[in-house]
């Protein structure tokens, strides 16, 4: 599935917040976290834009790298990651169907 000369990056929804000793790395869309040691994610922050996946793994470790891709923390550079706004956005539409409507009216 990973190949070491694929080139990764840091997905677009990505946030990152640091407490203490811990950091937590947030995909806005998916809504998974990641807690990593704050060494580790500061190493995944200072890691250039666009970088192999031999490189991240030499940085961060193996284990790291298996669940930041995912959790699509890291996403292939030639993905295309508003595809997966327009899914999430799509998927949620599909299941949403109306069951009652009704009008409130009130006198003012």
């Amino acid at each position: 599935m990973f190949f070491d000369n694929a080139v990764y990056k840091l997905s677009r929804w990505c946030k990152l917040f640091v407490k203490g000793q811990a950091m937590a790395i947030y995909h806005a869309l998916s809504m998974e976290v990641v807690y990593l040691p704050k060494e580790i994610g500061e190493k995944i922050t200072s890691l250039k834009e666009y970088i192999k996946r031999a490189s991240i793994v030499r940085v961060i470790g193996e284990e790291v790298f298996d669940i930041m891709c995912k959790n699509r923390l890291l996403v292939l550079f030639e993905e295309d990651e508003n595809r997966i706004l327009f899914e999430l956005r799509e998927g949620l539409m599909n299941s949403i169907t109306p069951m009652m409507m009704y009008l409130l009216l009130a006198d003012g």
